[in-house]
């Protein structure tokens, strides 16, 4: 296995536990309340500035622990053209796989038809490294993360893929790393809920973060990217009449973060008890 064992474990937890149900029917929850000032739009990455300065903004981004968008990440990408469910079919095998699929069984032969097609919802955690391998010469690391964040998580992939009208039932990731995710075809629908709400951070003398950790809704089209920090709760649900595809990568910072000093008590709590994070 290339990822170290802690972070393995707590990737197999979160499946284990269920974090990846599936939903394939109309969602009214991502539609509704986005326009009542309950939830705001996530930061953007200005990648028109210096390499230096776009450094700068990543770090302050992930200092703070708010998700951020960066747009155009997989423009170039050869996986924009060629990953689809076809193509997953014919590359992924149960031997490929640490877990099948959180929603719909990669057995027998990724089955498809058209009934089938617009109810389902697919999800493969890599971790053979022949695979990633190929994987890799169709798609770039992003460059506004140092590669070493993503080495040292252990570098590998997660692909997420479907049709509309499905996604992913609200959940939290239980794993020690950030993570970014790259719309690499269609459009997805996000929501996003911080570790704590605004009463809580009242309650636990830490009303300064009210204005930086708030529930945040983001569309995310082909191309862009969503990074986001541990502790963070998200629901998706993949919009149009394309496919969508999507590949996420973790990554771990060089040192601990501001967020992760901050509430390092709630995220040991709440998301993996034996994460190193100093604070508290």
């Amino acid at each position: 296995l290339r990822m170290p064992p802690v972070l393995l474990f707590s990737l197999m937890a979160c499946l284990v536990s269920g974090c990846y149900d599936e939903l394939c029917h109309p969602s009214s929850l991502l539609h509704s309340n986005v326009d009542n000032g309950r939830f705001e739009s996530a930061a953007e990455l200005d990648t028109r500035s210096s390499s230096a300065s776009i450094a700068y903004q990543v770090i302050g981004m992930v200092d703070s622990g708010r998700p951020f968008v960066v747009h155009g990440v997989a423009s170039s990408w050869i996986a924009t053209n060629k990953w689809n469910h076809n193509y997953f079919r014919r590359i992924l095998s149960e031997n490929d796989l640490v877990s099948s699929t959180f929603a719909t069984p990669l057995k027998p032969k990724f089955a498809v038809s058209d009934d089938v097609r617009n109810r389902s919802y697919y999800g493969a955690f890599i971790n053979s490294l022949s695979l990633s391998e190929t994987l890799r010469e169709e798609y770039e690391y992003p460059s506004f993360v140092p590669e070493s964040w993503v080495a040292a998580a252990g570098g590998n992939e997660w692909l997420h893929w479907g049709w509309s009208p499905c996604g992913a039932k609200r959940h939290m990731d239980l794993t020690c790393t950030s993570r970014i995710s790259v719309q690499i075809r269609g459009s997805k629908l996000w929501r996003l809920y911080p570790i704590l709400n605004s009463s809580e951070l009242t309650r636990h003398k830490l009303e300064s973060w009210s204005q930086i950790l708030k529930p945040l809704f983001v569309n995310l089209t082909q191309g862009d990217a969503l990074v986001w920090m541990p502790g963070w709760e998200h629901e998706t649900e993949i919009v149009g009449k394309h496919e969508s595809v999507s590949l996420s990568l973790h990554f771990l910072p060089d040192r601990s973060t501001l967020y992760q000093r901050t509430f390092a008590l709630y995220l040991r709590k709440r998301v993996m008890e034996n994460c190193a994070w100093e604070g508290p």
